[in-house]
């Protein structure tokens, strides 16, 4: 699942069915693919035998993407509680002051200031972008962020305003 603030928006395209193993698969294990009982087989990658990436996914899914809102005055975060695999990051801060997107390795909403994060990038001020494509980086416990108002890893200043910062992930998420 993909939780922004506690909420899931981890959701099959074009269903309201959540991201699960038992929403997104090509049926029973087996040597070939798909198997008895597939869901939205459309959705998934088999790479059991590796054919499709070198990276340890047995399975994952087509990239999916979401839209959620920012909430001004608190900490925002995203978490995924499986192994995942950024692809790209697109953000854009419309904000009159920087802001500071961290990147955090776990499996459990990021705490800003007390969780160290694995990568950070800085939205400068009014209109200040980060676009990174062929990015391919391992979370290998959960992937999580958190946006701030201060670059330092020990940081929790929140941003001022809601619609401030809009983020875009590409990713792939381990079952």
């Amino acid at each position: 699942a993909f939780l922004v603030n506690g909420e899931n928006f981890s959701l099959v395209p074009g269903t309201d069915d959540f991201v699960s193993i038992n929403t997104v698969n090509c049926g029973q294990s087996g040597p070939t693919s798909p198997g008895p009982n597939p869901t939205n087989c459309n959705q998934f990658n088999d790479n059991r035998d590796g054919s499709i990436s070198a990276l340890d996914l047995g399975g994952f899914t087509e990239v999916f993407s979401f839209i959620a809102p920012v909430n001004a005055g608190v900490t925002n975060t995203l978490v995924s509680g499986a192994k995942t695999l950024v692809l790209s990051i697109d953000a854009q801060n419309t904000g009159s002051a920087a802001a500071y997107l961290h990147l955090f390795d776990k499996a459990t909403a990021p705490v800003a200031g007390t969780d160290t994060p694995k990568l950070t990038y800085l939205l400068p001020a009014d209109g200040g972008k980060v676009n990174e494509k062929n990015l391919a980086v391992e979370f290998s416990l959960g992937f999580g962020y958190a946006i701030t108002s201060g670059a330092g890893d020990t940081d929790s200043t929140n941003v001022t305003n809601a619609d401030e910062v809009v983020v875009n992930f590409e990713y792939y998420a381990k079952f």
